[in-house]
């Protein structure tokens, strides 16, 4: 799977498509100015605001479309390139790995095994190196998109450990 940019870098509405070979698995619209993304899958579409809390740009806050918190994002600049996502109670270990964070890796908390590898080609161009409170939200949105892919029912029925786990989809 891979993310692909649809919209130009610089537009108001960026617009990604989750892809799997030549077929769209997900689409989501990302307004940077609102802070908010709107994804659509399998017939389904939500609408979440990103939130900063704190001092530090590498903390933010899941809001849905009614202003209730259901998550929150911790990017980790010091360690690592990666960190946390939790949606509706569920935790996520993510990581931006291969030499340029071209790709963009999801972990169930607590297991080894990536749940669901995703690739960012079209940041390889323009320097992920550089995390940028702007780029560091996009990734909030992306990661969100993948998690709330996760959450529809082929992929649980597809993840071994989501089986086991209390998922539910919203």
């Amino acid at each position: 799977m891979k993310w692909l940019l649809v919209s130009k870098q610089s537009a108001s509405l960026q617009v990604f498509h989750l892809m799997e070979g030549n077929i769209v698995k997900e689409k989501l619209l990302y307004n940077p100015t609102q802070q908010s993304a709107r994804i659509s899958c399998q017939g389904k579409q939500r609408l979440f605001f990103i939130e900063q809390r704190g001092f530090s740009n590498s903390h933010s806050i899941i809001k849905n479309e009614y202003g209730f918190d259901i998550g929150k994002f911790f990017f980790d600049r010091q360690h690592s390139k990666g960190g946390t996502i939790e949606l509706e109670g569920i935790q996520f270990d993510y990581s931006l790995e291969n030499n340029e964070g071209s790709e963009l890796v999801i972990y169930r908390k607590g297991f080894l095994t990536p749940v669901l590898s995703c690739g960012l080609n079209h940041y390889t161009a323009n320097g992920v190196s550089s995390y940028s409170k702007e780029t560091i939200k996009e990734y909030a949105c992306m990661l969100l998109g993948l998690c709330w892919f996760l959450f529809q029912p082929p992929a649980i029925e597809m993840k071994p450990q989501f089986k086991e786990s209390s998922l539910v989809a919203v």
